[in-house]
This record gives C-alpha cells, structure tokens and sequence, in this order.
C-alpha cells in the first residue's frame, strides 16, 4: 500500500478483529528501527487497542519478561526475540517493511509457526533478487493486496503534487573521470568474461562520482532560497554533504536542522521534536528518515542526490504525500547531473502521467 495509505491502522484493525474472534491470540509486531517503534506504540496508545503495561518493546538489551499480549521488537531483537515467544501459544505476526526481512541476517525475526500473519510495505519486491518471494512469501504469505499512488489519489488519501526536475553540470574533472567509468561499464557489460564484482565496482564508483557531484550542495541551497519559511525536508545520500548544507542553510537563515543515523538517540530527536513542533522549518536527512516516519505538515522536499533505488524514491516521495490539514499540495525537486539520472526521472513522469505534472530546469548560479 502507497505510503501514506494507513498501514499502521489497517494492521491494528486486523489485530482487532482476530483477536474478536480468538481472546488468546498474541501478536508480534516487528519494525525495523527504533524510530517505528515509538511509533507503533503511539498509534497503539490513540487508538486504544491495548491497555497500559500490556504491551511489551523489545529494542535489544535484555529480554522482557511477562505475558503481555503485544510485542513490538525492532528487527535486531527479533532475530533472537521471535523463537523464544513464540515457543508456546497462538501468534500473530505483523511485520512492517516487511521488504527489509528477506536478507539473511534478519529471516529468523519472523520465521516461526504464525497462526496469523500480515505484512506492510509500500514497495514489497526487491530489485536484483528473488529473496522476497524466496523467504518472505513463505513466512508471512503471498501479495493478497494492492493500493496504488492512482488508487491513494482518486480516493483524496494523498495530497496533490508536482515533481521539479534541476539539471546540475559536472565539472570539467567530474565529466571526464565519469565518461571514463562508463566507458569502461560498457566494457565490462559486454565481455562475457567479465568479472562481475569488477562491473559491480564500477557502477559504484560511477554513482559515487554522480552523489557527489561538487555542484550539488549549492544548487540545494540556491533552490531553497526560494522556500524560506516553508516546511521542507532536503535529503542527500551523504552525511557529511547533509551536515553541509544545513551548515549552508543555517548561513542563509533558514531554521534548519539536520537528522542522521550517526546522531545520537537524544540529539536526532531533538532535531525531529524542533521539526514537528516548527521551531524549525527545514529538516535535512540522509536515509534515516527513508522509511515509516510521519512528517505530514512538509509541503516541498528537495532531493538534493539519491540512489537508483525504485523503493528509496518512493519511500522519500511518501514523506511528502501524507496529507495534513491545511495542506492544499506538495512539490518534490530532484537534482540530477547525469544523463542516467535523467533517464530515470522522464520514467517516473511517463509512470504518474495523469497524477502529477513535472517541470524541467538548469540550476541558474548567481
């Protein structure tokens, strides 16, 4: 279900009704960060489905005790969590994102034998790999249902919006190191005896290069001058960049702050608490924020560098759509330096013809 749809309340409205029909039913809900954690127990707490100290959080550490009938366990703690609850009783598991679990690492936090189960994704299949359908679907169940961006617009679930496309240049230096790399990507795809690993390092260094484009971090702060004051959330793919340009914002007088996964637990919350309460009108991030939080109020939201990831575009796409009162629409820019960046953005516009219109310009340095 598109992001922004209510994954959260449908599953609990599952929950709800299975558990009309079996009062012994006990459910395991696993997340994949701490953020969605917090979460889950909020909705939980609004929508009153469990009692106070029914629910049990499994963040890692110790093992909690007890025989509360909820569970919410990160990922990481479900991995060693999952077989020892569900050793006796009937389970039901919610797993949401559940695109994360297919990986080796984090199949055991929802193999188990389910009485019931659900997952929530709003990009189930994975590029490159089986492994969804390989160890997810046998777990939790094949795709049974489908919610698009068409479905989530007809139905007034998302806000309208418009996609903004800027063209950066490379250097002189940038251009010719990446024709080089794609020259030799060329090579390496066409050479039947090419080593993969080898084709594999060159397309990363090629999308390095691109992320990394020294044009960029001006251009970002060139773009929001002309959204001060306006609830923004600005990404790029590197921490140190992200820190930069809220730096850079900071100069221009924007109230920004900046979230990332190498902050500490209080500090990125600080950031967060200052964003949602609009002490601070610019929020700049990295892939912390990709997944499952909810910041509806953002009506424009800079992509300032990305991966070639059809699931992190999507995912960044939600955190603009969710509606909020007040909120007539939203505008999602992407900067782009290359012709396979491009190429990427004119698909999405064929794909959302009819739900949302796209505009084309070269970033003017003044």
């Amino acid at each position: 279900m598109v992001t922004g749809a209510g994954k959260t309340r449908f599953a609990l409205a599952c929950v709800e009704a299975l558990r009309a029909v079996e009062p012994g039913l006990r459910v395991l809900i696993v997340v994949p960060t701490l953020a969605l954690v917090d979460q889950w127990l909020t909705v939980m707490e609004t929508d009153r489905l469990a009692v106070s100290g029914d629910v049990a959080v499994h963040r890692g550490g110790a093992f909690p005790t007890g025989d509360a009938t909820f569970h919410v366990a990160t990922v990481n703690a479900a991995r060693t969590a999952t077989r020892k609850l569900t050793a006796s009783g009937r389970w039901m598991l919610v797993a949401d994102e559940c695109h994360r679990y297919a990986s080796p690492s984090n199949r055991a936090a929802i193999d188990a034998d389910w009485s019931a189960s659900l997952g929530l994704s709003a990009t189930a299949s994975r590029e490159y790999d089986q492994w969804f359908e390989e160890f997810v679907e046998p777990s939790i169940g094949p795709i049974f249902y489908e919610y698009s961006y068409a479905d989530a617009a007809a139905d007034g679930i998302l806000a309208p919006f418009h996609l903004t496309n800027y063209s950066i240049p490379l250097t002189p230096s940038e251009e010719d190191r990446y024709t080089r790399l794609t020259q030799r990507v060329a090579l390496l795809s066409t050479d039947e005896a090419a080593n993969s690993e080898a084709l594999k390092r060159a397309l990363l260094a090629r999308a390095r290069l691109a992320q990394e484009a020294r044009a960029r971090i001006p251009a970002a702060v060139a773009i929001m001058s002309g959204h001060r004051g306006e609830r923004s959330l600005v990404f790029h793919e590197k921490i140190g960049a992200a820190e930069e340009i809220a730096r850079r914002l900071g100069k221009e007088g924007h109230r920004v702050v900046v979230y990332h996964s190498r902050m500490n637990p209080a500090q990125s919350l600080k950031s967060l608490l200052l964003f949602r309460t609009g002490q601070a009108d610019v929020l700049v991030s990295c892939r912390a924020l990709d997944e499952g939080i909810d910041v509806p109020d953002a009506t424009f939201g800079l992509v300032c560098a990305s991966s070639a990831s059809t699931r992190q575009r999507i995912q960044r796409l939600g955190r603009l759509l969710r509606p909020s009162p007040g909120k007539e629409s939203a505008e999602v820019a992407t900067i782009f330096a290359t012709q396979t960046e491009r190429d990427r953005l004119v698909n999405e516009e064929a794909q959302l013809e009819g739900l949302a219109e796209a505009s084309w310009f070269e970033v003017q340095f003044s």
